[in-house]
């Protein structure tokens, strides 16, 4: 019998936990499902970043830079440091 002819009765009998189908034969989502673990999708990052994301992190990635230049730049110009 397919599943889309049993009952909602039936598939929880069969795809829950101590169902008669073994975790070998379920699908990714039915044994989450039968495991009570959550969807990835609501936790993990498998979504694209944003660019709104990507760009501050280049903005900030780019302002840290800019600082330890500059501060290379004094400690130079300054004589403590390439004596």
């Amino acid at each position: 019998m397919d599943d889309s002819q049993l009952s909602a009765g039936e598939l929880r009998r069969r795809y829950h936990a101590g169902g008669s189908v073994p975790d070998s034969e379920l699908t990714a989502s039915q044994l989450r499902s039968r495991h009570g673990i959550a969807s990835n999708s609501k936790n993990f990052s498998d979504k694209p970043l944003s660019e709104t994301s990507s760009l501050s992190t280049v903005a900030i990635m780019g302002g840290i830079v800019l600082l330890a230049m500059l501060l290379a730049a004094g400690l130079y110009m300054s004589g403590v440091v390439g004596k």
